[in-house]
C-alpha cells in the first residue's frame, strides 16, 4: 500500500508538472504567432514526462527515469524533425545532427529578421522544442531526483520570463499567476 501511494504521488506531480509547463508556455503566445508551436511543445514535454513517469514506476533506481526522459527527448526531437536521417526514424545519425543544426542555424536567423509576433517556422518550433525538453528534464529531475519539488519553479520562471526579456509589456501577468497555481 506504501508503495502504491508513492507511485500515485509520482504520477500526480508529473502530470502537475505536465500543466504548470503547458501554462507557462502559453505565456510565449505573445511573442509567437499562431498555436500550432505550443502543441510541438507539449507533445516533446508529454513525451519526456510520460517516458520518465513510465521507468520511474518499475525502476529501483531514480536515475534511469532521467535517462528514460533523456532519450525520449532525443527520440521525439528526431522523430519530428529530422526522421528521414534517423534510423528507424527516432535514433539519430550524423546525418540527423547535420539536419538539427540546420534547423538551428534558421531558426535563430529567422528570430533575428522577424518582428513581433514572430511566425513560429520549422526552426523557431524545433528550438522551442529542444527548450520543452530541457525543461521538462530539469523540472523532472528535481521532484523527483533530487525530491525538491519547489524547485520545479526554477525552470518554469525561466519559461515565464522569455516573454518579459524579449520586451517588458510583453509579459502576461495571468500566465505567471496560473503558472503559480499549478506549481
Amino acid at each position: 500500500p506504501v508503495a502504491a501511494r508513492r507511485c500515485q504521488a509520482h504520477w500526480l506531480l508529473s502530470a502537475l508538472i505536465l500543466v504548470a509547463i503547458g501554462i507557462a508556455a502559453a505565456g510565449l503566445s505573445s511573442v509567437l504567432s499562431d498555436v500550432a508551436w505550443w502543441f510541438m511543445f507539449m507533445l516533446v514535454t508529454l513525451v519526456v514526462l510520460l517516458a520518465a513517469a513510465i521507468v520511474r514506476s518499475t525502476a529501483r533506481r531514480r536515475v534511469w527515469a532521467s535517462v528514460a526522459g533523456l532519450g525520449a527527448a532525443v527520440a521525439s526531437i528526431t522523430l519530428l524533425f529530422a526522421p528521414g536521417t534517423a534510423l528507424l526514424g527516432i535514433i539519430p545519425t550524423f546525418a540527423t545532427f547535420d539536419a538539427f543544426r540546420q534547423l538551428e542555424l534558421e531558426g535563430t536567423t529567422s528570430i533575428s529578421a522577424q518582428s513581433l509576433p514572430a511566425d513560429a517556422d520549422k526552426g523557431i518550433v524545433y528550438l522551442i522544442c529542444i527548450g520543452a525538453a530541457a525543461i521538462a528534464l530539469a523540472a523532472d529531475t528535481v521532484a523527483h531526483q533530487f525530491r525538491t519539488p519547489a524547485l520545479v519553479g526554477v525552470p518554469l520562471l525561466a519559461l515565464l520570463l522569455v516573454p518579459s526579456l524579449v520586451r517588458a509589456e510583453l509579459s502576461n501577468a495571468l500566465v505567471f499567476m496560473l503558472t503559480a497555481v499549478a506549481w
